[in-house]
C-alpha cells in the first residue's frame, strides 16, 4: 500500500513540476493531483486490493474524499507560493507532506 503511494506521489510530483513552468501553478496542481488520484486508484483497485466490482461507486467515493485532499493542498500551495513567496517545486513538496 505504502509503495503504491509512494509511486502516484511521484507521479504527481512529477507531473507538477513539468507543468507549473507552463501554466499557472493552480492549475498544474489541479491536473497533477489527478494524475496521481488516477494511478493510486488504478494501482490498488488492480494490484494491492484486487477488486474489479463496482468500480464506479468505488472511485466516486474515493473521488469525493480526494476532492478535499486537492482543496486543501490548493489552499496550501497558494499560501506558501503567494504569500510566502516559496519557490512552486518546495511549496509542492510541503502541500504532498
Amino acid at each position: 500500500y505504502a509503495f503504491f503511494g509512494i509511486i502516484s506521489t511521484g507521479l504527481e510530483f512529477l507531473v507538477f513540476a513539468l507543468l507549473y513552468r507552463i501554466m499557472p501553478y493552480l492549475w498544474a496542481n489541479i491536473i497533477a493531483f489527478h494524475c496521481g488520484l488516477i494511478c493510486s486508484f488504478l494501482l490498488n483497485r488492480n494490484i494491492n486490493f484486487k477488486k474489479e466490482d463496482k468500480t464506479v461507486i468505488r472511485f466516486a467515493s474515493f473521488y469525493l474524499v480526494q476532492i478535499i485532499c486537492l482543496a486543501l493542498n490548493s489552499l496550501i500551495l497558494y499560501l506558501c507560493i503567494d504569500l510566502g513567496h516559496w519557490n512552486p517545486l518546495i511549496a509542492k513538496g510541503f502541500s504532498i507532506g
